[in-house]
This record gives C-alpha cells, sequence and structure tokens, in this order.
C-alpha cells in the first residue's frame, strides 16, 4: 500500500503564512491544488510511470488506485490516471521473469538458470508492452482529512495580555462536498460506486457523523482510520486465504494499491495499520476510547509527509503484520528543491 499525501493546496499556502487570522479567514472547505501542487502531480505520475526510477517503492505492478473525495485528492491523482503504468487491473499472482511462480525463500529471487539472484524489486510480470496500461481512481469516503468539511463562522478578538488577535469559532457548517455528476464532468473516468464508506449522491458525500457538529473530531476521525484499516487488512487476509484454498496453496496472490490521501490522515492511517492488532482484542468502535498521538501518555507518532510524498507499508496477510518500506518519500521532486512544500519536519503550530 502506497499512501500519498495531495499536492499542495490553496490552504497549505494559507497554513504557510503562520497566521491563525488569516488561515480561518481566508480557509476554503473543500481547496484545488495549487499550480505547484499541480506540478507536484505531474511529476509523480512521471516518476511512477518510469518502473526503473520508481522501483525502489516496490509498488511494480499496479493494482488499483484510490483516492479521498476531497478536490485537492482527486486533482493529485489525475495525472496519474492518464499515465500508462505497469499495471495488472486487480491481483495478481507472484511470477519471475520466465513466468514460474515465486515460491517463497531464497528461490524467489534467483533467475530462470537458478546461477543468480534477482533483486527483489525486479519486475512481477513478463516484460513486454502489454504490462502498461491506464488505471481508472477509485474515489474512497473514508479516507477524507482529519475534520471533514465544513465552513467554519469565526470572530477576530484581540488578547489584551498578548497584544494578538485570537480566532474565536462561533459555529460550524457542513459542506456536502463534490456531487457524482461533478465528480463525473471534473473528473471523467473516476469510480465512484465502490466508495467502502458513505455513498457519492447527487447532493455530495460527506455527512457530519456527530449531528451536533459539523466538524468531525480526533476521536471520529481515529474511529474511521481505524475502520479503513480494518477493511485493508481484512482484504489482504481474504487474498491470503484465497490463495491457501487452493491445492498447493501457491502461488501468492497480491495487490499493490495506492492511495492518494491527507497529512492527519495518513498519520492515523498508519498508526492503526502499525498498532491495530496489538491494540484492541475486537473490532474498534466509535465508542472506544482510541490512542491518539496528541495524548502525552500515548507512544504513537505522527507521521511527517511532504506534499506528495510517499510512504509504503507491506500487510501481510497471513497474519495482519505492518512493515514499513518506505517513508515520506519525494524522489519525484530531487531534481528542483523548489518543488518541495508541505509542513516542516518539527511541529507545526500558528505564532
Amino acid at each position: 500500500l502506497a499512501l500519498v499525501r495531495h499536492g499542495e493546496s490553496q490552504n497549505n499556502v494559507k497554513e504557510s503564512t503562520g497566521s491563525e487570522v488569516v488561515y480561518w479567514r481566508e480557509r476554503d472547505p473543500d481547496p484545488a491544488l495549487t499550480d505547484r501542487g499541480m506540478q507536484q502531480a505531474e511529476l509523480l505520475a512521471k516518476h511512477l510511470a518510469d518502473p526503473v526510477k520508481s522501483q525502489f517503492l516496490g509498488m511494480h505492478p499496479l493494482s488499483e488506485l484510490w483516492c479521498s473525495p476531497v478536490k485537492r485528492a482527486m486533482q493529485t491523482i489525475q495525472p496519474l490516471s492518464r499515465t500508462p503504468v505497469v499495471r495488472t487491473n486487480g491481483p495478481y499472482y507472484g511470477k519471475d521473469r520466465s513466468g514460474k511462480p515465486l515460491l517463497g525463500g531464497s528461490a524467489a529471487y534467483r533467475d530462470a538458470s537458478q546461477n543468480q539472484k534477482m533483486s527483489c524489486y525486479s519486475n512481477s510480470l513478463a516484460d513486454g508492452e502489454e504490462r502498461y496500461g491506464i488505471l481508472k481512481p477509485i474515489v474512497k469516503t473514508l479516507a477524507y482529512e482529519e475534520g471533514g468539511l465544513y465552513h467554519a463562522d469565526i470572530s477576530v478578538v484581540a488578547n489584551a495580555e498578548s497584544g494578538k488577535d485570537e480566532v474565536v469559532f462561533n459555529k460550524y457548517d457542513v459542506v456536502a462536498g463534490l456531487s457524482k455528476r461533478q465528480m463525473t464532468e471534473e473528473f471523467p473516468g473516476y469510480v465512484t460506486d465502490q466508495t467502502d464508506g458513505p455513498p457519492i449522491t447527487e447532493h455530495g458525500w460527506y455527512v457530519a457523523a456527530d449531528p451536533q457538529s459539523a466538524r468531525e473530531s480526533e476521536h471520529l476521525t481515529l474511529a474511521r482510520a481505524y475502520e479503513f484499516a480494518t477493511m485493508l487488512k481484512d482484504r489482504a487476509r481474504h487474498n491470503f486465504q484465497e490463495t491457501q484454498s487452493k491445492p498447493g496453496g501457491l502461488p501468492i496472490k497480491a495487490e499493490n494499491i495506492l492511495l492518494v490521501a491527507h497529512y492527519d490522515f495518513i498519520a492515523h492511517l498508519l498508526n492503526a495499520l502499525l498498532h491495530h492488532d496489538t491494540i484492541f482484542k475486537e473490532k474498534p468502535s466509535k465508542k472506544m476510547k482510541l490512542p491518539s498521538p496528541a495524548d502525552p501518555e500515548s507512544k504513537l507518532g505522527y507521521w511527517r509527509h511532504f506534499n506528495t510524498a510517499v510512504t509504503v507499508v507491506d500487510i501481510c496477510g497471513e497474519d495482519g503484520k505492518v512493515d514499513v518500506v518506505r517513508s515520506n518519500v519525494i524522489d519525484h521532486l530531487a531534481e528542483d528543491p523548489n518543488m518541495v512544500s508541505g509542513f516542516p519536519l518539527g511541529y507545526y503550530s500558528f505564532s
């Protein structure tokens, strides 16, 4: 699973001013990418389309493209959705270059002549132009950013002690997000009926989980991240069990999925994937107390991601364990440091 933070958005630019007042006065509930954000997305697509330059992500062949239902994520994955990539159009069965199944162990890394080991990053399918094709993004409505979609009605008041202006939140109003028609018009070809979450309708897709507040609480975000993690692990287990149910139990069935989402959601999802089975003996629910990086006693951390940075994890279908393969990778931006944007590596706060 490759987790990609969206490209630079208009709100990211407002955040980068360091002014809470500027950010909340000018914040867009569903912002578009900036010009730099669009360039980042184009560079990412070009990088992923080259199986040599991007080989150390270990994501070839790609099985599916997923994205959050918000505009900036859908825009980020758009260049990749138009770019031929090494693909499988679904689960694939590991094979070496001779077409023989990968049986695991050191034998999996030997070529057809059995006299030398292949790189573990070698292509899983036979070489040839037929390996390349277009993948259409699947919109996942559980993958939106912490807080949800909302408009904040604010007041700015002067703090007599600090002498600084402060933001006071009066109320939050739900923003429904792009409707199915709008998605079809702005992002033709995107798949909108496999959401694994709330449906996308002609009225939009976002409905506040808490009827008392349009702005999603951190607790509800954590519950959503754990729900998404459960779905991913169940999917991996299903692939493994389906493989084992066949005579011989091999070759191993696998998927390489790329998801474009958001800074906080990716951090919560990574924590959920890594700690899910060790923290909970039952399926997490919204009523449970879920661990948060914001808790002083928590050992969970925030995962740093620049805009369009890639983090790759491997979910084992046999036992649900998760390995981090790469983290916060921006190889596609290496030739131009001015293309790098997003939160600094330290903790971010308004001054």
